[in-house]
């Protein structure tokens, strides 16, 4: 009793246990207490602030969470244009060669490609020589078609360490031009240096107006 009426004699005294007291209290709170938020994806879904970096960083205001490292991202293979010759950019007016695309690496299969294509052409035109050593040959066919006024051609080969690419256009007649009603069967072929595999095509369709 006598240690009470002695702090209620001093105010100071009683402030300063009260403040001391209350420090205790907030010590023993925060020891005690435990965060929900304890991983990055945690402080995401809490819709806490992330920083852009890499890793992303995300901020609960009171702890910095880290993400998981962005991929590498991998750069785009460089891209060249290659030249190309034509060799033939006719019409059989026949039924070969049929409507497709070819890429030809070795004599053997270059001549085979000759015979079939010209199979109803007669003389044989003689075969054309390319050195496959050095070169390749790209062909396309548009296939038999009714009439005259079909067009076909390369726009471009491309290629990258991811390989080559030869863009075609082919086009077909409108009502606006004059076609003659005989069975056309154009093609093109044009010789390359050597490309790199594999070769793809890329085709384009397109509706070709006249004057």
């Amino acid at each position: 009793m006598k240690v009470l009426t002695f702090i209620k004699r001093k105010p100071w005294l009683q402030i300063a246990l009260s403040l001391t007291l209350a420090g205790i209290v907030a010590i023993f709170i925060a020891a005690g207490y435990t965060s929900p938020i304890d991983s990055y994806n945690a402080c995401v879904e809490a819709g806490n602030p992330i920083l852009e970096t890499d890793p992303p960083i995300c901020r609960d205001g009171v702890h910095n969470f880290t993400g998981t490292p962005l991929p590498s991202r991998t750069p785009a293979p460089e891209v060249s244009t290659i030249p190309f010759e034509i060799l033939v950019d006719g019409d059989t007016h026949g039924s070969s060669p049929a409507h497709a695309q070819v890429t030809i690496n070795n004599q053997t299969d270059w001549q085979h490609y000759w015979q079939t294509t010209h199979a109803n052409i007669s003389p044989l035109p003689p075969l054309l020589p390319v050195d496959f050593t050095t070169s390749n040959v790209v062909a396309a066919g548009l296939g038999s078609k009714t009439t005259s006024g079909y067009g076909l051609k390369i726009t471009s080969i491309t290629a990258s360490t991811a390989g080559t690419v030869v863009n075609l256009t082919e086009s077909t007649p409108t009502i606006t031009c004059t076609v003659a009603q005989v069975i056309s069967d154009r093609y093109l072929i044009v010789r390359t240096p050597k490309l790199t595999d594999p070769v793809s095509f890329r085709i384009t369709s397109e509706k070709r107006h006249c004057p």
